[in-house]
């Protein structure tokens, strides 16, 4: 019984753990986002003041750069918003097992 009371207790501590982690990681992911919007509309500010001193091809190529390192960024933004779902996902599919490990016990042990 002491050992079903551990096993919970350090499950309960992991899983608290775990989502500390799942909401530093979405804080984190929501920062990135906030801060890719505001160079995306700097940049924009920079290239209407850019057309009116430089010349149509500096313009262009400049746009080009922006725009890939945008998606670059939106790219990572997404693979890291799916890393932390996955594990998520994977975090409760393990304590739900845990969970139904430790009744399983708990009942053989009555049975017993």
């Amino acid at each position: 019984m002491i050992i079903i009371i551990i096993i919970t207790f350090i499950i309960k501590v992991v899983v608290v753990v775990v989502v500390v982690v799942v909401v530093v990681v979405e804080v984190v992911v929501v920062v990135v986002v906030v801060v890719v919007v505001v160079v995306v509309v700097v940049v924009v500010v920079v290239e209407v003041v850019v057309v009116v001193v430089v010349v149509v091809v500096v313009v262009l190529v400049v746009e080009v750069v922006v725009v890939v390192v945008v998606v670059v960024v939106v790219v990572v933004v997404v693979v890291v918003i799916i890393v932390v779902v996955v594990v998520v996902v994977v975090v409760v599919l393990v304590v739900v097992v845990i969970v139904v490990v430790v009744v399983v016990v708990h009942l053989m042990l009555l049975v017993l």
